[in-house]
């Protein structure tokens, strides 16, 4: 059943492997926030946990005040080289309803939204809502979105469906996709992502308001990386993580539209490409 106290739970990233329960309780404590309850996901083949967690406080308003207050601070206890990375884990739609979301890579290029769709409902009844991402040819890129209307059902599907095989010749990657904070006009998509996909009912449809976003996802593309076009206004803090992490690969592109989905991925110097 779908929680409507999901706006009290924030999403946190870019997590070191020290950074247990204990750990992060006595930081946000550290700022005068209490930590009710704090998730994490691991990978069932090898039981490590994500890079990221989530944190439920006691109501939205306490969510909401830590996210604005410490987001992009330094963490006590990292001599300075960690960070908040923090983002709301799920938001309303308009409608009122809370949207879990999960971002799906790796996926065969001849895979449709209908059988991404049908290949992740044999397990997880409450997901409404699939989409395949394609290019302006109408040509997959190999990842795209599931919505999920059960918070349960999508951590089980983090944990479960992440290396699982099925939709290809490599393993799946499964990462959760977040709502953004940054709202910018809406307008059409010209060079970029196609916005279709596919219902639980099967009927072809617009996403909701509230786009999704790729997390931690490290593309692996035979040639330079494929650049969708972004709405205007999509400020570039937003864009670019102005202090990236030296390690690992997580990011948010921060971008939403009315109707739309803006698509990006950046391209950064070092041993591992984004």
């Amino acid at each position: 059943m779908c929680d409507l106290d999901a706006a009290n739970k924030l999403w946190m990233g870019d997590l070191e492997s020290y950074m247990d329960d204990a750990f992060l309780t006595s930081v946000f404590a550290q700022f005068g926030f209490h930590a009710q309850s704090i998730r994490w996901i691991k990978n069932y083949q090898t039981g490590v946990a994500a890079r990221y967690c989530f944190v439920e406080f006691a109501d939205d308003v306490s969510a909401r005040q830590a996210l604005e207050t410490l987001n992009n601070q330094t963490i006590p206890g990292t001599s300075g080289v960690k960070r908040f990375k923090l983002n709301w884990a799920n938001r309303k739609t308009d409608s009122g309803q809370v949207d879990y979301n999960v971002f799906v890579a790796d996926i065969s290029r001849d895979v449709t939204s209908q059988q991404l769709l049908e290949y992740f409902q044999q397990n997880y009844k409450s997901i409404r809502y699939a989409k395949v991402v394609e290019d302006e040819e109408g040509a997959s890129k190999g990842y795209g979105f599931i919505r999920f209307m059960d918070e349960q059902e999508r951590d089980l599907c983090l944990v479960e469906m992440d290396g699982a095989m099925g939709l290809g010749r490599k393993p799946l990657t499964i990462k959760p996709a977040l709502a953004p904070r940054t709202r910018v006009p809406a307008m059409s998509v010209s060079d970029g992502a196609s916005v279709h996909g596919v219902s639980a009912a099967g009927a072809q449809q617009w996403p909701a308001p509230h786009a999704l976003l790729p997390v931690a996802y490290t593309p692996h593309p035979p040639h330079p990386v494929p650049h969708v076009s972004m709405p205007p206004l999509v400020y570039i803090e937003d864009l670019v993580d102005p202090n990236p992490p030296r390690s690992g690969n997580d990011f948010v592109i921060q971008n939403q539209t009315e109707l739309f989905f803006g698509i990006g991925f950046v391209s950064m110097e070092g041993t591992n490409r984004h």
